[in-house]
């Protein structure tokens, strides 16, 4: 089974707010229902660079799921939310953003570099 094909790999995987697993390669969310092996659907976040597409790949993209039952994210640099229902991305902010993680309140933790920054949605 490959999600995106052509992607270089998954740099994410949860558990999504509708029970089917959500991951994200290359720049798009795909949406499996793992028990059938079956990509639902998939959806480009954002586009990656000529220079993105040809070096290594780690950790693009990490996603939360708020206790709203939206998500959020971060990956190519940006916090983004993600509508559950349709799908599309919206970014937030355009300050640097990585590696987003969340508390028990439901406020949204990512850096930019040495700095440590909250959202509440």
């Amino acid at each position: 089974l490959v999600p995106v094909p052509g992607a270089k790999a998954i740099t994410c995987l949860i558990k999504g707010p509708d029970g089917n697993l959500w991951g994200v390669a290359d720049g798009v969310l795909f949406v499996l229902n793992a028990r059938l092996r079956k990509v639902i659907s998939s959806h480009k976040l954002f586009e990656l660079t000529a220079q993105q597409k040809s070096s290594a790949v780690w950790r693009d993209v990490n996603l939360v799921i708020h206790p709203s039952g939206q998500v959020y994210g971060t990956g190519n640099g940006r916090l983004f939310h993600i509508d559950p229902q349709s799908k599309k991305a919206r970014i937030i902010s355009e300050k640097p953003a990585f590696f987003v993680s969340m508390d028990k309140q439901g406020i949204l933790y990512f850096r930019d570099g040495k700095d440590l920054w909250s959202y509440t949605p």
